[in-house]
């Protein structure tokens, strides 16, 4: 692949910018070199210790295919797909892997599955690893780019910049991917050559990365955060997808090839179209159906409706006001489906805050899940799996179990029925706890109940499981927006932005200061983000800080309203 040349047998030709700084024969030597000269799949594990490169492999090559992304915009994206098959006949093992290649952009992309297809139990697997190679092999002075995560605090997105000199470590161990310590996005510089590479790795759980300045270029390795198991006869599991851009010039020339590629190829990709490029939403504060009525009526009457996109029903409107427990309160005496016809009438979209992952003891949903084997997720103080959930106190926090299918199945039935149930326009998602204790927990006992290791197992799965839930809504619903937002921005990888945008890229986001700063830090990776300000003491200096793609607030006085609308 290469930069187009122009003419009507160009299917998209992308700016001269990326044909200047995309460095097009480092891609292609290094898809040469890593892929097609070798017989052993690009992704890794050990088995019983020993390298899955030093097994006997068979390679078996697919035709590529030309999928066309947005097809029917203004603004269509080419790329090319080819499956790739390795089988280890000696052991019953086969990596399922897709290549995929982007028209005139220097980036390549690989997801895999590895199955067991054995007729047994598998051996051990441990450290499945999507990179393990060589990623910048000129001669130079290396310098490491990359961002910390949200940790809700003055800090969020703050760039990191170090000299690579022999090896760096970073891991991300809560559970949510892009939270606390790093978000899983890197910039190799060569300062010396003027070239670089992008590597991206997206998983949305628990993930490391190591790099090391070998005397053959820099190495990356990187994965899921831990894995020791054995797989069942049929099982698979799904290794974090992995993404190299090589571009020339300095970073920022390398950060802007990516964002360009980001937003032609990426952004909204699974709606099927791109959504405008600003959206201003209000929040409903109220979680009373009247008193949201009369609050509408209010934005109506001050002319504020005139610069809105959509009302959004956050935290509160669910029944007892308990987060994951999806039944409109006694405050939405017809449940929701009034508020969101007012909305409507008033030419704005309809969105409402979910939190699915969580459930909480003593609630509705909670009944409906229990009889689900292996549904709920509950822990004690220690960490350990409670088997008996109806021994802990109400409201605790417990974890719905997306590795579980018929669990999964629950959740997106019920959220795809209220959303067409209430005309839900935008569905918004949220998670407030980190999931790493209660995935481990479950390791534990399916490891119990198996009679075979198991540790890493329940992340992988429910990971899989998250995607597919996106996947069956915008199935179920065309033209439905996903915001994906967990703490704010804690669960970001290129997967869930191709699925949704994140409205909250922060829950740290009142502070001006470090609004101003987020905004540098976190458009190096994202490129369609909100944040909200707050209308109590309302000033312009505040409101252009937090100025985004998606901007939210909340108005209680007409006061606030008419000057908001001024």
């Amino acid at each position: 692949p290469g930069p187009s040349t122009g003419g009507e047998e160009t299917l998209y030709k992308s700016a001269d910018y990326v044909h200047k700084y995309g460095d097009y024969d480092a891609m292609n030597e290094w898809l040469e070199k890593n892929v097609n000269e070798m017989y052993a799949p690009p992704v890794t594990f050990n088995l019983n210790g020993m390298s899955s490169a030093n097994l006997s492999w068979k390679k078996e090559e697919g035709e590529w295919n030309s999928i066309v992304d947005f097809a029917e915009e203004d603004r269509p994206s080419e790329r090319k797909v080819k499956e790739i098959s390795y089988v280890c006949e000696d052991e019953g093992l086969k990596v399922a892997l897709e290549l995929t290649l982007y028209a005139d952009y220097p980036a390549l992309e690989w997801n895999a599955n590895l199955y067991n297809i054995s007729g047994g139990t598998s051996k051990l697997i441990t450290n499945l690893l999507a990179f393990n190679h060589i990623i910048e092999d000129n001669e130079g002075v290396k310098y490491l780019h990359a961002n910390r995560g949200s940790t809700i605090s003055y800090t969020d997105f703050e760039p990191l910049t170090s000299r690579l000199k022999d090896s760096q470590h970073f891991e991300v161990t809560s559970g949510r991917g892009s939270t606390s310590t790093y978000i899983p996005y890197f910039n190799v510089e060569n300062k010396v050559n003027n070239t670089g590479t992008i590597a991206i790795m997206t998983w949305q759980g628990q993930w490391k990365a190591d790099f090391s300045n070998t005397s053959a270029g820099v190495k990356l390795q990187a994965g899921q955060y831990e894995t020791a198991l054995k797989l069942q006869d049929g099982e698979k599991m799904r290794y974090p997808g992995a993404v190299l851009l090589f571009y020339k010039g300095d970073r920022m020339n390398g950060q802007n090839v990516y964002r360009r590629w980001l937003y032609n190829c990426n952004l909204f990709r699974e709606q099927g179209k791109h959504m405008d490029d600003k959206s201003a939403m209000v929040m409903g504060p109220y979680n009373d159906e009247e008193k949201d009525m009369a609050a509408l009526q209010l934005y109506a009457d001050t002319g504020l409706t005139d610069f809105l996109d959509r009302f959004n029903l956050d935290i509160g409107w669910e029944e007892g006001t308990v987060a994951g427990n999806w039944y409109a309160n006694h405050n939405y005496p017809d449940g929701l489906k009034p508020l969101a016809d007012a909305v409507h009438a008033l030419g704005l979209d309809f969105a409402v805050w979910f939190e699915p992952e969580r459930v909480q003891r003593g609630t509705e949903v909670e009944a409906a899940l229990k009889d689900i084997p292996n549904a709920i997720i509950g822990i004690d103080a220690s960490g350990k799996i409670v088997k008996d959930i109806t021994t802990l106190p109400d409201r605790t926090s417990m974890l719905v179990n997306y590795a579980e299918e018929d669990a999964l199945d629950y959740i997106i039935n019920l959220i795809n029925g209220y959303i067409q149930e209430y005309d839900i326009d935008h569905y918004r998602q949220d998670f407030n706890i980190d999931p790493q204790p209660f995935w481990r927990a479950q390791d534990t006992k399916y490891s119990a109940d198996l009679g075979i290791e198991r540790v890493g197992y329940t992340e992988n799965q429910y990971c899989t499981g998250y995607l597919r839930v996106f996947e069956e809504l915008l199935k179920a619903n065309p033209g439905l927006y996903i915001d994906a937002c967990a703490s704010g921005g804690q669960r970001n990888d290129l997967d869930t932005v191709r699925y949704s945008y994140m409205h909250t890229r922060s829950d740290y986001w009142a502070d001006i200061e470090s609004a101003q700063l987020q905004t540098y830090g976190s458009s190096m990776w994202f490129m369609y983000w909100g944040t909200g300000f707050s209308s109590a003491d309302l000033n312009l200096y505040d409101v252009r800080s937090h100025i985004g793609n998606s901007i939210g607030t909340g108005i209680s006085s007409e006061e606030g309203a008419a000057a908001l609308a001024a």
